[in-house]
């Protein structure tokens, strides 16, 4: 089935509760599958499973078919592109063939916590009206004598402002401080996403993440769930130069957006943040970060206040609960079953 027959079929579904949109580009195949039984193990069962692959060498569509088959999964969607078009424009055309209300980004390697997860986001939203919200990561790697390392995840710095739901803080941290969410602990209604992605989409190309800066300016901040909903694999093990040549790119991101930020935002509720980041805009081309984190105390003081709170709140370690579910990669069974 072609990719307007697929759209067109998917359009006459019945709205589902719950959808998880994997974007892939280049993925390794067991890092995807690990991603992928996580979600099928869901306690939940209202769900699909759409892949958006964004013109891999390899987008391993035969091996997902194969995947799914072999445990009797039929609700899912492979959306193959045959140019590369960036993650904004992926995630987008992705979302073109999501059904459900709300939709939870995951990548290769990334997983849902425990079986639980997806109902209690779900259940959340429902609850509270959310249109968008994040929990607590837990960072991971994992050895190849296949031994477990958790490695404590710290997004956002100033995790207490979203406790305090202070929303003049949370802007200001996000458009002074670059304090995004990571976007792998970030659900959403489907068009919630849809409408934001579109609007950077002139702008942005790799870095989604930054969308939640402009709906906070839009009085429309993320939620927080105060629970864990993700194990971030850390340490992809791409070389030095790989990385190098992406941090340029998501650097040019981040600086075209807070251009049109302060173009097209520079005189609303928020013209102070905005108009203060875009005088500090030449501080943020500094490549190197000591350099730059210096410049930044130097010339904006308040950073400073920023800092120390960010560091006291990671002593405290605020961003752990000292009570936690058993999670799915602290057992040996699911890792078993992803194989």
């Amino acid at each position: 089935m072609n990719c307007n027959r697929l759209r067109t079929f998917l359009k006459g579904c019945e709205e589902m509760k719950f959808s998880v949109l994997v974007v892939t580009y280049n993925s390794e195949l067991p890092k995807l599958f690990c991603t992928l039984q996580s979600i099928l193990v869901q306690e939940f069962d209202d769900f699909e499973i759409v892949i958006s692959d964004d013109a891999s060498r390899e987008n391993h569509f035969s091996e997902i078919e194969r995947f799914f088959a072999e445990r009797g999964f039929e609700n899912y969607q492979l959306v193959p592109h045959e140019k590369n078009q960036g993650t904004v424009r992926n995630f987008i055309s992705g979302l073109d063939y999501v059904t459900g209300k709300y939709v939870k980004f995951l990548s290769a390697g990334d997983t849902f916590y425990s079986e639980h997860t997806m109902g209690n986001i779900y259940n959340y939203m429902e609850e509270t009206g959310s249109a968008y919200c994040f929990g607590l990561m837990q960072g991971y790697r994992r050895e190849r004598d296949g031994t477990l390392v958790k490695v404590n995840f710290f997004h956002p710095f100033d995790l207490q402002s979203y406790r305090r739901r202070d929303e003049k803080k949370i802007v200001k941290n996000l458009v002074l401080y670059s304090d995004h969410v990571c976007g792998a602990a970030v659900c959403g209604e489907k068009n919630f996403c849809v409408e934001y992605l579109n609007k950077i989409c002139g702008c942005v190309v790799y870095e989604e993440d930054i969308m939640q800066v402009l709906a906070a300016v839009e009085s429309r901040p993320i939620d927080f769930i105060d629970d864990y909903v993700v194990w971030y694999e850390v340490g992809s093990g791409a070389s030095s130069h790989a990385n190098a040549r992406f941090a340029e790119l998501l650097r040019r991101d981040v600086a075209g957006f807070y251009e049109m930020l302060y173009r097209e935002y520079g005189n609303g509720r928020y013209e102070k943040y905005i108009k203060k980041r875009h005088g500090l805009s030449g501080i943020y081309r500094v490549k190197n970060l000591y350099a730059r984190t210096f410049l930044r105390f130097f010339v904006n003081p308040d950073s400073l206040r920023y800092f120390i709170s960010a560091l006291r709140q990671r002593r405290h370690k605020v961003h752990m609960l000292a009570e936690r579910e058993v999670g799915l990669l602290e057992k040996e069974e699911f890792w078993d079953s992803a194989k």
